[in-house]
């Protein structure tokens, strides 16, 4: 496995399919300040 930080055309889409996962990152996020959350995408070598 290679992990790599989601670039940033991929990330709307990405944060989309995680908080349908785990909704209460959403909540997560707007306490964070404006900070972006990263999100970890891992791929086969």
């Amino acid at each position: 496995m290679r992990a790599r930080v989601a670039t940033a055309p991929e990330y709307p889409d990405l944060w989309r399919e995680f908080v349908a996962m785990t909704p209460d990152y959403e909540f997560y996020r707007r306490q964070a300040g404006g900070r972006t959350i990263p999100l970890v995408v891992l791929e086969p070598r």
